[in-house]
């Protein structure tokens, strides 16, 4: 079997025209950047995967912004997802990878893969609320979601606009 794993940074960054003032003949630039990191294919504890997180946890702490939250984008546990919300896997493949990085204790929005419903998909479901998810990071509410995120302006002053996110289980697609 072999592992891929990969990270990005990535930055949404909109120019906004912003009226100061009643009299929409006098404006002002805004720019907004969204800081968040995406994975996916990362669901075994192997050498390559720690030295992925070991990267995520590099970059997280090195930019000028901090990332808002991670997108995992499916294949949270090789080869067969977990069993249960206890299962083992949570620690070994996740919480002692990734979570043993400061940095990456941020939120996790989580989206199903094919490996993951090979297993019992409603425990990464229901680990969102479990005792066992210290901290909440792993949200995965249900198997289609939405959520959104508010871009400010770099200078934190206000929110330009929103970003919208769909974590859509494709799975049962024919």
């Amino acid at each position: 079997l072999v592992t891929y794993a990969t990270y990005a940074a990535m930055c949404v960054e909109q120019t906004t025209t912003i009226p100061v003032s009643t009299n929409d003949k006098e404006a002002k630039e805004e720019h907004c950047c969204l800081h968040f990191m995406a994975i996916g294919d990362f669901g075994e504890p192997t050498d390559e995967v720690g030295e992925v997180a070991e990267a995520m946890a590099y970059v997280a702490e090195n930019q000028h912004r901090a990332p808002s939250f991670v997108l995992t984008l499916g294949d949270n546990f090789y080869p067969d997802g977990v069993e249960s919300v206890d299962d083992e896997l949570f620690q070994k493949a996740w919480r002692d990878v990734f979570l043993c990085h400061r940095s990456l204790r941020i939120p996790w929005r989580v989206c199903l893969g094919n490996h993951d419903v090979y297993g019992n998909a409603q425990a990464q479901i229901d680990y969102t609320d479990s005792v066992y998810n210290t901290g909440g990071f792993w949200q995965c509410p249900s198997n289609n979601y939405e959520f959104s995120v508010p871009c400010e302006a770099l200078d934190g002053s206000s929110t330009l606009f929103t970003v919208a996110f769909f974590c859509l289980d494709t799975n049962g697609c024919q």
